[in-house]
């Protein structure tokens, strides 16, 4: 049975219900503010369902429906504090750990900015005459600015708190501002805190990950990684580091317990999904690849598991929690604490660009443009480019167009083409088939183009969005791929061997009238049980000249093959101590959310 938290006592807390109306619906407010003190319970009231934070004594805590009270991670402890000095009127009393500053304003009014402790900033505009604030704005966790006007306010219980006020707030790609209203319906001072309100003083957050977890990859072209809450089964999701946000189809949702949060919804446009408007939820308890998640703020889109073919895509919100090291070259993910990361001595570094919350690196599509590249775990295909000089080096042309897009072709923006190779840094890819994009360019984001799996399952991918790096090392498939000129996969029918799925034309490969279909049964006599088997026989060779066993259509073949030399990948610029491990023992969220709350108390 749940242990019941003791009711506090605060003899100065006040107690306030609000109707608030938006675009779910209505929903009720409830809020307990205090001296020290803050608690608020969000409930749809069509459904029911409903969700709770505040802070005390103990620290921050989340309740999510009737799970039990949690250790709030960072995105709510800053929503605590953030409405704790709104409605508790703490930015009159900025304590020394805290900024304040006022700001000139229009005619009649004026600015004063504040930031609690841990909290977002709200500036406040202030009408000189009455003093009171009518009107205040502040990023929300998707960093969307929200605007509340016509601000009213009341005393209740001996505290000034809002009374009434209309916000609305942009709901992402589609600029359009999406309106709520809110008026204070009850109040009451009551020293002993409703039990919604109470969290457990002994409450536990989710077990700290204090070693890698390793796992191995199903596919080179895509990462898969179980989902699961509490007493639910798992469902697959695509690791995508194209993804800003965790994003959940609305089906799985349910199954996983998640409760909307009532907060405006982000429209989007993605590349390969369908555009629309996916609401926010949040989940009590997730569990991402053993990794357990308190309190995760999700997208939910409808209809994404028929699009995605996955029940959800997990985003850039989960890559800044570790060091995700994608070594598709040995069909392993690692999922690293930041303490523990040892980069590899054979890496090169690249550091993504601009302030986006995608991974971007600098690269040149051979004659094409050189830019910005998105690194994208989550499409399976070689390379998109929308550099405007795509349409002119490599034009659409008639039955080029990607398939069906949504189930109209003449509205794709992308079609099939090739460029003359790629280069990352000391990467460099030969001619290879890409998506062209000559339409709707914007919707890729910035830069010239995006990389795939088709093209990163050649390097090993260790990712580390906290400091915005991203680590590459050549796999036996790169360098398979650079002397001989075959990219090889695994034979369907487990007969063994490895299937050429492609040969660059004018490679050393296709002048041995190599083809794809082949099957790559022995090199030098030693038999290929597979694609990985192949690619490091080709990459270790030694010697000048290969001889290798094909199977064409059932018929025997052998050719020899001279291969170029191994490639020479790791970066000239690293510097010699880059591998060193950090030093110290893992810092588990628990030990600093309680550090950080002692310091704020």
């Amino acid at each position: 049975m749940r242990r019941a938290a003791p009711a506090p006592a605060h003899p100065d807390a006040v107690v306030l219900q609000y109707a608030v109306h938006n675009h779910d619906g209505r929903w009720r407010l409830d809020i307990v503010v205090g001296d020290g003190f803050y608690a608020e319970r969000r409930t749809h009231l069509e459904s029911g369902r409903s969700y709770a934070f505040g802070e005390d004594q103990n620290g921050p805590w989340l309740k999510v429906g009737d799970g039990p009270g949690r250790i709030a991670e960072a995105p709510w402890r800053r929503e605590t504090r953030t409405r704790a000095a709104l409605f508790g009127m703490r930015f009159l009393r900025p304590e020394a750990a805290e900024e304040a500053f006022y700001m000139q304003g229009a005619d009649t009014t004026w600015e004063y900015v504040y930031r609690p402790r841990g909290g977002h900033t709200l500036t406040l505009i202030v009408d000189e005459e009455s003093g009171r604030v009518v009107s205040w704005d502040h990023l929300d966790a998707f960093g969307r600015l929200t605007i509340c006007d016509d601000v009213r306010w009341t005393r209740r219980g001996g505290r000034d708190v809002p009374a009434e006020a209309s916000c609305s707030a942009i709901n992402g790609a589609g600029d359009t501002a999406v309106a709520s209203w809110m008026q204070i319906e009850a109040s009451r001072r009551d020293p002993v805190a409703p039990e919604w309100a109470r969290a457990d003083p002994a409450r536990s957050g989710a077990p700290c990950v204090t070693r890698p977890i390793v796992m191995a990859m199903t596919s080179e072209l895509s990462v898969a990684l179980p989902v699961q809450s509490p007493g639910s089964e798992p469902v697959p999701f695509v690791l995508d580091s194209g993804a800003w946000h965790t994003t959940v189809d609305e089906r799985v949702a349910e199954r996983l317990g998640i409760v909307p949060t009532g907060e405006v919804p982000i429209y989007q446009e993605p590349p390969w999904l369908p555009s629309g408007t996916s609401w926010i939820g949040v989940a009590d308890r997730m569990t991402v690849a053993g990794v357990h998640l308190d309190g995760a703020r999700v997208l939910v889109m409808p209809g994404l598991s028929e699009a995605a073919g996955a029940g959800g895509l997990v985003g850039a919100d989960f890559f800044r929690r570790f060091v995700v090291d994608v070594d598709t070259p040995q069909r392993t993910l690692r999922l690293v604490p930041h303490e523990l990361f040892r980069r590899p001595r054979d890496s090169t570094a690249f550091f993504a660009r601009g302030m986006s919350r995608e991974m971007r690196i600098q690269g040149e599509v051979r004659g094409v443009d050189r830019g910005q590249l998105i690194l994208d775990t989550g499409a399976s295909i070689n390379l998109v480019v929308s550099s405007p000089a795509m349409a002119a080096a490599r034009p659409r042309h008639r039955g080029s167009s990607i398939g069906s897009w949504f189930g109209d072709e003449t509205l794709s923006p992308d079609y099939v083409t090739d460029v003359d190779g790629l280069r990352l840094g000391p990467f460099d890819f030969p001619a290879m088939p890409a998506w062209g994009r000559d339409r709707e360019r914007d919707r890729i984001g910035g830069g010239i183009g995006l990389l795939g799996m088709g093209t990163m399952r050649h390097l090993r991918m260790i990712f580390d969005f906290r400091n915005r790096t991203v680590y590459a090392s050549a796999g036996p498939g790169y360098q398979a791929l650079i002397r001989s000129g075959m990219t090889l996969e695994d034979a369907d029918g487990g007969a063994g061997g490895a299937l050429v799925s492609r040969v660059v034309p004018g490679s050393r490969a296709w002048g041995r009238g190599v083809r794809a279909g082949d099957v790559l049964l022995r090199v030098d006599g030693i038999s290929v049980r597979g694609a990985l088997d192949g690619r490091e026989a080709l990459a270790a060779h030694v010697g000048a000249q290969a001889r290798l066993d094909f199977l064409r259509r059932d018929l025997p073949r052998r050719v020899v093959v001279a291969l170029a030399g191994p490639a020479e990948t790791v970066d000239p610029l690293r510097q010699g101590d880059g591998a060193r491990a950090a030093r110290g023992r893992v810092t588990c969220p628990q030990d600093e959310r309680s550090a950080e709350s002692g310091a704020h108390r």
